[in-house]
């Protein structure tokens, strides 16, 4: 399976047996699609790029001899004016069917594929990811609400940073426009104290920096309060936290921040007790639906 993302594309080749999905392989190319959206378009050099990291994942498809392919794509394509030449283009040339996900089916799937993780009845759900940002709230096992804001990691950087990594002034402009764009959610009151889970390479991100950081057993569990704490030394460009990044997660220095200042914001607005950080996501909840379809189909 083929994740289109804004930020990286990845391949990830499963193995389903028994209702359990066994993630074998996987590659990561680092595309940076949302940047090379202009004017509401993406350019023909983001296309070219898009084209050439599908033919290789294809090539070694092919190579494996994979029987089912299956290829999606998010807020990289959803969010541009010329999505549907982009989608026409690559089945033209490479013959690839891409399945454009909406915002309110990529915080379903997410839900899905967090339940492959974890159980619970109350919670926070959110994705950053490098061009939107979902959050669902589940109360007694129900969506009491969901949204999907045009707004990720890298879109975030594009918009408001020039150089690679944000200067004093642009983080300003850029934490109150974040305010600005989560108040218009009108995200419900939530009575009692719930966890918030979390996908996406941003929280993912922030969760192994934060285990190298404050020295974690784990990078699954975090107190909202490490987040604000390392989320100040990012800003205030403390040398230890710049190095663990780049330690880390290098190929996130220059949408870390970013990132971190939209979850920042939803920390403040939700409140939550802890936050748990899932390898499993998007990805899952969407394979295993096809997968059910494909099933259903044959019957």
């Amino acid at each position: 399976m083929v994740d289109i993302g804004s930020n990286t594309v990845r391949m990830h080749l499963y193995l389903y047996e028994k209702g359990k999905l066994m993630d074998l392989m996987h590659k990561k190319k680092v595309a940076g699609l949302a940047s090379y959206v202009k004017g509401g378009y993406m350019t023909n050099k983001g296309i070219k790029k898009l084209l050439k990291i599908l033919k290789d994942y294809q090539n070694l498809m092919e190579i494996l001899d994979i029987p089912h392919n299956y290829f999606f794509a998010t807020a990289a394509i959803r969010n541009t004016e010329n999505a549907r030449d982009i989608l026409e283009l690559v089945e033209k040339q490479l013959k690839i069917d891409i399945d454009l996900l909406s915002g309110e089916e990529e915080a379903a799937f997410g839900y899905a594929g967090i339940r492959e993780e974890y159980q619970f009845d109350d919670g926070i759900i959110v994705d950053i990811g490098g061009g939107s940002t979902e959050i669902t709230i589940l109360e007694d096992q129900k969506i009491r609400y969901t949204t999907s804001m045009k707004e990720g990691s890298l879109s975030l950087k594009t918009k408001f940073v020039k150089g690679l990594y944000p200067r004093n002034k642009e983080i300003k402009n850029m934490e109150k426009y974040i305010k600005k764009l989560i108040e218009k959610e009108n995200l419900p009151e939530i009575s009692k104290k719930m966890n918030l889970y979390g996908i996406g390479g941003t929280i993912r991100s922030c969760g192994n920096i934060s285990q190298e950081y404050f020295d974690l057993n784990s990078a699954k569990k975090l107190g909202p309060f490490m987040v604000d704490s390392l989320y100040h030394e990012l800003k205030n460009k403390d040398k230890e936290a710049m190095t663990t990044v780049l330690q880390v997660s290098p190929e996130r220095l220059h949408t870390i921040l970013p990132g971190m200042a939209i979850l920042k914001r939803i920390l403040k607005e939700t409140q939550p007790k802890e936050i748990y950080i899932s390898k499993k996501g998007i990805r899952e909840g969407y394979l295993k639906s096809r997968i059910k379809a494909d099933e259903k189909g044959k019957k």
